[in-house]
């Protein structure tokens, strides 16, 4: 997942600073007016500048040392080459160095020195003081000649040289406008909490759903009459992913270990490509969930997020509570998987 650090020329011509991992929706929340504190007379013009960045510290701290810089020197990172611009300084020295950078890039034509990285201006450090004419004498004017000579071309003029010609500046281009960084995603971002419970695992349970979408909000859940707690916790997320009508940024939040590490560390897709196997002696449990599951992560960009359970977050422990009582009053769902890898007997 990638964030990013982005820089808004507003109307009354300011500038905001700001990070997100969806830089499409943040700026069309800066146009909708949906940033708190951000009234209707500084929403932006454009955007002038963005950087991406592997992690949410790196932009955090990008985004400080931004914030703490003048005016000059967020028009000097706006104007000037980007690579020259190092956000992200390891040491003060470094740090110093990066913003001496971007004042460097803004210095006026005429300096001696690179300016943007790529235009090159020599100038003369001596002033040159041009020749000046010798007295004429009234035979040197122009309208006289001498006796019995026949009136000849006047005198070419000499051209001195001027500063003008003395100064050599050879400019390449203008830098183009910075385009706007691509958003690989490019697409709603959705928060999904999940849940799943058993009561005596295996035995009756539920899973339950939380998605939320700007003020949309919608709750789902479902019990099974005979399952396990992992089968429900990995249900509840394809319940969720499932329910997406097109392709979406999901940040998806889970308290199943077994579920968030099996996805981002990939032992899931291992499993896969070795035939469901986890190692060469032990089989991988509930593959047709993780089919299902893998499938809906190529489809949709999904960012799964573990959250410690029962520990006081509001929307786990509405997941949690849809998933508890669902296995309680209303197991009616048959996981049929499960239950003929178990010799039940299907009704």
């Amino acid at each position: 997942m990638s964030f990013y650090v982005y820089i808004l020329r507003c109307v009354d011509h300011s500038y905001y600073v700001g990070h997100t991992d969806n830089l499409e929706i943040r700026i069309a929340q800066h146009e909708a007016g949906e940033i708190p504190g951000y009234t209707q007379t500084r929403r932006p013009v454009r955007l002038v500048f963005s950087d991406e960045f592997a992690t949410r510290i790196e932009a955090l701290e990008a985004e400080r040392q931004i914030k703490g810089w003048s005016r000059a020197k967020k028009e000097a990172l706006i104007m000037g080459n980007r690579d020259r611009v190092r956000l992200l300084a390891k040491t003060k020295k470094a740090k110093a160095s990066a913003e001496d950078e971007a004042l460097r890039l803004r210095l006026a034509p005429g300096s001696g020195r690179t300016v943007g990285g790529s235009d090159t201006i020599t100038v003369l450090s001596e002033p040159v003081e041009e020749p000046r004419p010798a007295p004429r004498s009234q035979n040197d004017h122009p309208g006289a000649r001498a006796e019995g000579s026949r009136p000849g071309p006047p005198p070419a003029r000499s051209h001195s040289p001027t500063r003008s010609k003395l100064v050599e500046a050879h400019r390449s281009p203008p830098p183009a406008t910075i385009p706007r960084t691509p958003n690989p995603t490019d697409r709603k971002h959705v928060t999904i909490y999940t849940d799943g419970a058993c009561i005596g695992n295996p035995g009756r349970g539920g899973y339950g759903v939380v998605m939320m979408y700007g003020k949309h909000r919608l709750e789902v859940s479902a019990g099974y009459r005979k399952t396990t707690n992992n089968r429900m916790e990995m249900l509840a997320a394809i319940i969720g992913l499932e329910g997406l009508k097109e392709p979406c940024s999901v940040t998806l939040f889970s308290d199943s270990r077994y579920l968030v590490d099996a996805i981002s560390k990939g032992w899931a897709k291992r499993w896969r490509a070795n035939g469901w196997m986890r190692n060469k002696d032990d089989r991988a449990l509930n593959p047709d969930l993780w089919e299902r599951l893998l499938k809906l992560c190529e489809k949709h960009a999904v960012d799964f997020q573990w959250v410690r359970g029962h520990n006081g977050n509001r929307e786990n422990e509405r997941c949690d509570a849809l998933a508890t009582l669902a296995a309680a009053r209303n197991a009616t769902k048959v996981d049929t998987v499960y239950e003929q890898s178990v010799g039940v007997k299907l009704l």
